[in-house]
C-alpha cells in the first residue's frame, strides 16, 4: 500500500506563526508524491471535485423585458423614490383634505385629480419645448419601454414635476382657491368642474 510523504492528518498544515500554510490550500489537481514499501517514488494526482453543470439564466418575463437590464434598475429606483415622495405628500396639504397614496387611471380622489392634470398639462409643455427644437418627443429613454408614450418629453418633465405641477397643485388646495365641492365623482373617479379647471389655467 502506498504511504504518503509527510504529515498524515488532515487537518491544514500550519507555519511557524500559526496560521495554515499556504501548501495546506492546495488545489485538488496538484500532483502529491507518494512512495511505496519498496521504496520507488510514485506521483498521483486525487481527483478534481465535480462541479455542478453551469445552468442557463431564465429566459426574460415577456411582461417585464427589461426588468433586469440597467433601464429596468434605474425605472425601479424611479418607482421607490415616488413611492417615498408621495408616502408624505399628505403632509403638506392643509385643511380638510385627504390624500393616501397616488393613483393615476383612475384618480380616486380630489388630490390625486389635480396631480394627473397637472401632470397632463406639464407632459403637453414639454412635449411642444422638444418639437421646437426639432427633437421627436416619442424617441427617448427612461420610458422608451412604453409603447405609444412621449417617451422624451416624459423624460425631461421628471425634474420639474415637483417644482412646476406639484407646487400649482399646493398652492390651490392650501389656498382655498379649490374646493373640495369643485369636483365631480364619476364611477369612483374625480374629475375637476369646468369652473375650477379655469381657475387652474389662471
Amino acid at each position: 500500500a502506498a504511504r504518503p510523504v509527510g504529515p498524515t492528518s488532515s487537518a491544514p498544515a500550519r507555519s511557524k506563526s500559526g496560521s495554515p500554510s499556504p501548501r495546506g490550500n492546495l488545489p485538488s489537481s496538484i500532483p502529491r508524491r507518494t512512495t511505496t514499501r519498496n521504496g520507488k517514488l510514485r506521483i498521483g494526482t486525487i481527483p478534481q471535485n465535480v462541479t455542478a453543470p453551469v445552468m442557463n439564466p431564465p429566459p426574460p418575463d415577456p411582461r417585464h423585458p427589461q426588468a433586469d437590464t440597467p433601464q429596468g434598475r434605474l425605472l425601479g429606483l424611479e418607482g421607490a423614490g415616488s413611492a417615498a415622495y408621495f408616502g408624505v405628500f399628505d403632509k403638506l396639504l392643509t385643511g380638510d383634505w385627504q390624500f393616501e397614496r397616488r393613483a393615476r387611471r383612475p384618480p380616486t380622489d380630489p388630490i390625486n385629480a389635480l396631480l394627473s392634470y397637472a401632470y397632463t398639462l406639464l407632459m403637453h409643455q414639454a412635449m411642444a419645448a422638444v418639437s421646437l427644437v426639432s427633437l421627436d418627443p416619442y424617441v427617448g429613454f427612461l420610458h422608451s419601454s412604453q409603447y405609444g408614450k412621449p417617451a422624451l418629453a416624459l423624460d425631461l418633465m421628471e425634474e420639474f414635476r415637483p417644482v412646476i405641477a406639484d407646487s400649482v397643485v399646493l398652492t390651490l388646495v392650501n389656498n382655498d382657491m379649490v374646493k373640495p365641492s369643485d369636483f365631480v365623482e364619476e364611477l369612483g373617479a374625480f374629475r375637476l368642474t369646468d369652473a375650477a379647471r379655469r381657475v387652474f389655467l389662471t
